[in-house]
């Protein structure tokens, strides 16, 4: 039973009759009970699990979004030697599991508390005291545990119990408030010794730590106390007799130095009684132990043990003694630098967070290292305190000092509560990003959130576009972990695995498949392709043609020799498993088509796609790739554009150099054609001696697929759509709105990483030009992009482990940003939406070789770009030779101002206007605006034409109900950019309406010349039409239709 932080004095002072009654029962105080880490998780994961919170990334725990499943908790080791177990604490909110983490997605005891506690603490949890709701409706939450505790041990007297139960909400936060609970704890161990229970229970009372800020942590009495945490042990009598020498052992234990660790080892011998026998005992003691970091309660402690053999961090030990340094000090100045640098340190890559800044140095003491058991060391160590300016935050740590290197010895700790200052979790938060938020966002007083260093992203003659923060105030409470987002099935025990040569059964989880017997499961191996015949060309379904062949049963592994596969397994005759594989093999080139000389400079070229996300979201919510694109000099274009509504009109100029208008003239005369005799870039490079390869994580929102028909032939040497199309339509699972996110027991955007990674590595000898997109995570959500944020970074530092990044131009880039959700109805919203991230990775040697090229599209990434141009430096990447610095310098003194796209090599005019870069003036982010009231005249016949313009659209269509104006929400009037024009002879103006039915919101730019009102590019829709278009196929009607 825990009580969360209270050290063992604060025990003394708060809780005297709790205190008293353990005493009375002869229970034993640990007075050297030591914490190992700063908070609940990190003292309570060696108690449970026998390891560090660190350990648990390599054992069971890879990732923070990670549930806890197949962790090995001592609870499954009592579970199998016959006992009930029961986990539960007073708090969902801040549960051990729970908090900042996903918890379980099974149950992990028989006896689960979580599931109650969340939802009374949503529906009836009221009296919130900082951090915990402290009531449930009348009656206070600790006390609803006890008395759970109280009547499941009455219901399984019969039986044997492994409970671990935690109290939270009345002590985490506050000193004083175990006060409050004495009594009833004292009333609680008393009904149970009434009834007898405590004669056949090991009862251990305990916490994590003492109380981690307020007034006693500026104390030094505050700051031992907090290391050291109470712990008592209640064994009954008969226990005291039958395992004499246990007994004396853990007496003599109460005062040495113990460990959460020593409570794993003391819990694995309470499993095994025979073990703690007086002969067994005896014996164990003969064999050496003394350095083992974890040592049962039950064998003697020897004195000399030291923080360092008991696997505590230097900042967190006790055994130290210390002296002050005065704080005014030359050498205490120079640690509380250190300490600051070290903390910002921890801190970059996160923009949210201010650069923190001395306020105050408060203390540093020398700590004297070393105890007479230890050897001299060589460095000296330093505990120091300081408060840091924005915020006022306090921080305590333990610094190293060896030569001219400081290093942390452990975390650092803050000693005052940090409330908001923290309140995005965007992943891997150190503890210390609480501390320092963006200050920046107090005192911004414009909506459109203009920074005060830097008040525009892009400002030159032709385009002004406004700097707005990522974390605006319009959009600061929008962005939060996705926690509700449920993972893929099973996927922690999936019975099948994989690499790049074979498919093996984990028999290791056959046991959550009921299985127990190896004999009974096999599995089927089934591969199949896109056959090249082709029954019907005009089919919608041309694109999804497959022909799969014979099985190959296995009951082990077995070689993947094929590029899609799927494999089915059985339990005898019932089918229990279904999942696909995607492998890389290198294929053959064309004969026609040479391969790239090896003494030829060429450069494999990778573009990677994530649909729907700003370049402010990209920082928001994916900080740890952003982090390290930065860090590898990745260049980012400011003023990238969009230049129309959805993927496909933003991706055929970045693919072909055309409009969507000028597919119907060039390749796709009628709207069945498919996209065979499109000229892609992808053709450039294949004629260029390249490897191709086209890719995408969904086949029914894919690009060329979502209301299209595809291709006949295959685009490219490496197409997976025929992959991704039967995995969606046999084991897509966790459909969640647009996209299955899951294939089975993966995510798809995972299996589209893994691919890629896995065709890089296949064609490492060749040069291989690609194009991938991912859309089930990112497409409808603008927070989903938090869950992929690590394992990008993984896949990219992978590659960058084998130096791929120097060989390789990564292009890293989203077509626009979220069109959907209440993020868009905000005025930073509508602008992220008109500017997706765009970054461009290259490699050191083509800086060196390429310098003019390199210096301009430096130069661009603060100019007005667009998809046209992205196109035309893929053009430039054919024939590195376009790209010499002579050429480049003639190019650029010749260059057209008008031409659709210009490449990113060559300098892109300062004049350059939203006009002159092909994007119509509804997508332009460089206009300025003023607003026009929605109850003048002016505004409601701006709303009127817009209303009459989307049932122009649709009139053809008699199934569509004709739609009317349900509320004006805003009218504003673009002020046009007359750059290079003599006059403007026209108004425009953006309006944003409701219409009925459906409730659809619409966005659009129209243009009044002489009284004829026009269209000013498309009009946008900003919520989501879900299934209210069924009636008509025509997906760029779809947005506006209402089926009646």
């Amino acid at each position: 039973m825990g009580i969360d932080a209270l050290s063992r004095l604060n025990f003394h002072r708060t809780m005297p009759k709790t205190l008293a009654y353990l005493k009375k029962k002869g229970a034993i105080e640990f007075y050297g009970y030591n914490k190992v880490g700063d908070n609940t998780f990190p003292n309570l994961s060696p108690i449970l699990l026998g390891m560090k919170d660190t350990d648990l990334k390599k054992a069971c725990w890879p990732h923070v979004r990670a549930t806890f499943d197949n962790c090995p908790f001592i609870w499954d080791l009592f579970k199998s030697d016959g006992y009930y177990t029961a986990f539960g604490e007073d708090t969902s909110s801040l549960g051990t599991f729970n908090f900042e983490k996903v918890g379980f997605s099974r149950t992990p005891t028989d006896y689960y508390l979580h599931t109650f506690m969340h939802e009374a603490e949503l529906y009836t949890g009221n009296n919130r005291d900082f951090n915990s709701y402290i009531c449930m409706g009348n009656k206070y939450f600790y006390k609803v545990l006890l008395d759970y505790i109280e009547n499941l041990t009455m219901s399984l007297r019969t039986s044997k119990l492994f409970g671990f139960f935690w109290e939270v909400t009345l002590s985490h936060d506050y000193l004083n408030y175990p006060m409050a609970m004495d009594e009833n704890y004292e009333v609680f161990l008393k009904n149970l010794d009434d009834a007898r229970y405590l004669d056949d229970t090991i009862l251990i009372i305990l916490s994590d730590h003492g109380i981690r800020w307020g007034d006693i942590r500026y104390t030094k009495q505050g700051r031992l106390e907090e290391r050291l945490p109470l712990l008592h042990v209640l064994l009954p009598e008969s226990f005291r007799v039958n395992y004499s020498l246990a007994y004396d052992n853990i007496k003599l234990n109460s005062n040495r130095l113990t460990t959460p660790f020593d409570l794993y080892a003391t819990l694995i011998d309470l499993l095994h009684m025979d073990g703690i026998s007086n002969d067994n005992l005896k014996l164990r003691s003969e064999t050496p132990y003394g350095n083992e970091r974890a040592i049962s309660l039950f064998m003697p402690i020897l004195s000399n043990r030291t923080c360092t053999t008991a696997g505590i961090d230097d900042h967190w030990c006790t055994c130290r003694r210390g002296r002050k340094i005065p704080i005014f000090s030359a050498e205490a100045y120079d640690a509380a630098d250190n300490l600051l640098t070290l903390i910002n340190q921890l801190l970059k890559g996160y923009y949210q967070c201010a650069h923190l800044m001395l306020e105050e140095l408060i203390e540093v003491t020398e700590i004297i290292s070393g105890t007479p058991y230890e050897k001299e060391v060589g460095w000296r160590e330093f505990l120091v305190v300081i408060r840091t300016s924005p915020g006022g935050a306090v921080f305590e740590a333990t610094l190293r000092q060896d030569g001219q290197t400081w290093s942390l010895a452990g975390t650092v700790s803050r000693l005052n509560l940090y409330g908001q200052q923290g309140h995005l979790w965007l992943g891997l938060w150190e503890v210390l990003v609480a501390a320092a938020l963006q200050e920046q966002i107090k005192g911004i007083k414009d909506s459109n959130e203009i920074l005060s260093d830097e008040m525009y992203t892009i400002r030159t003659n032709g385009c002004i576009i406004s700097a707005l923060q990522p974390l605006g105030s319009e959009v600061r409470q929008l962005v939060k972990f996705p926690k509700d987002l449920k993972p893929c099935p099973m996927s922690a025990v999936a019975l099948l695995s994989n690499n790049r040569t074979h498919i093996w059964i984990k028999h290791e989880n056959r046991q959550y498949y009921n299985i127990s017997d190896a004999a009974f499961l096999k599995c089927c191996y089934k591969s199949f392709y896109r056959p090249l015949s082709v029954d019907d060309i005009t089919s919608r379904d041309v694109d999804k043609r497959v022909k799969y062949n014979v099985c190959f049963n296995f009951t082990t592994s077995i070689i993947a020799a094929h590029e899609f596969v799927r494999v089915k397994c059985y339990a005898g005759s019932v089918e229990i498993y279904d999942q696909f594989f995607i492998f890389a093999p290198k294929k053959e080139l064309s004969s026609e088509v040479p391969e790239i000389p090896k003494n030829k400079t060429a450069y494999n070229v990778l573009i990677m796609g994530i649909d729907g996300v700003s370049r402010l979201n990209f920082h928001r919510t994916m900080p740890n790739t952003f982090a390290f694109l930065e860090k590898k000099g990745g260049v980012e274009l400011l003023g990238y554009n969009k230049v129309g509504d959805n993927s496909f009109p933003n991706l055929i100029p970045m693919l072909m150099g055309l409009s969507e208008q000028d597919l119907k003239s060039t390749c796709t005369p009628r709207k069945k054609s498919t996209f065979d005799n499109c000229p892609f870039i992808w053709e450039w490079f294949k004629e260029a001696g390249y490897y191709t390869a086209l890719g995408e994580d969904s086949a029914s929102l894919g690009t060329f697929n979502y209301g299209k028909f595809g291709f006949i032939g295959s685009p490219t040497d490496y197409y997976i759509h025929t992959f991704i199309n039967e995995a969606e339509e046999n084991v897509g699972v966790n459909k969640d709105f647009n996209s299955f996110l899951c294939m089975n027991d993966k995510y798809f955007y995972k299996v589209l990483l893994d691919y890629i990674e896995n065709l890089a590595t296949a064609l490492r000898t060749s040069k291989l030009f690609a194009f991938f997109w991912e859309v089930t995570m990112t497409h409808d959500y603008l927070n989903y992009p938090m869950i992929m944020d690590e394992d990008y970074v993984k896949f990219l530092t992978r590659l960058d482990s084998v130096n791929y990044w120097n060989e390789t131009i990564l292009i890293f880039i989203s077509d626009h940003g979220i069109r959907y959700g209440q993020i868009r109805s905000t005025n930073q919203g509508r602008l992220e939406e008109r500017l997706p991230f765009a970054y461009i990775l290259l490699p050191p040697d083509f800086k060196e070789k390429y310098k003019e090229a390199y210096r301009n599209l430096q130069l661009n990434s603060k100019r007005l770009s667009t998809p046209y141009d992205i196109h035309a430096m893929l053009s430039d990447l054919v024939n590195l030779d376009n790209i010499e610095s002579d050429k480049i310098v003639l190019r650029s003194n010749t260059n057209e101002e008008h031409v659709k796209g210009n490449s990113l090599f060559i300098p892109i005019p300062l004049s350059r206007t939203c006009s002159s870069a092909h994007i119509s003036d509804h997508w332009c982010s460089c206009q300025k605006s003023h607003k026009i009231s929605t109850k003048s005249k002016l505004g409601k016949e701006v709303a009127k034409q817009l209303v009459q313009q989307l049932n122009d659209l649709v009139s053809d269509y008699e199934q569509c109900a004709k739609l009317k104006l349900a509320e004006l929400i805003e009218v504003i009037e673009m002020e046009p950019n007359s750059f290079g024009y003599d006059s403007v002879t026209w108004r425009e103006f953006m309006v944003m309406v409701k219409t009925i039915p459906g409730n659809g919101l619409f966005e659009g730019t129209l243009r009044v010349v002489d009284n004829e009102w026009l269209v000013a590019g498309s009009i946008s829709r900003f919520n989501l039409y879900g299934n209210q278009s069924h009636c008509i196929q025509d997906t760029s009607l779809k947005l506006y239709c209402y089926c009646q």
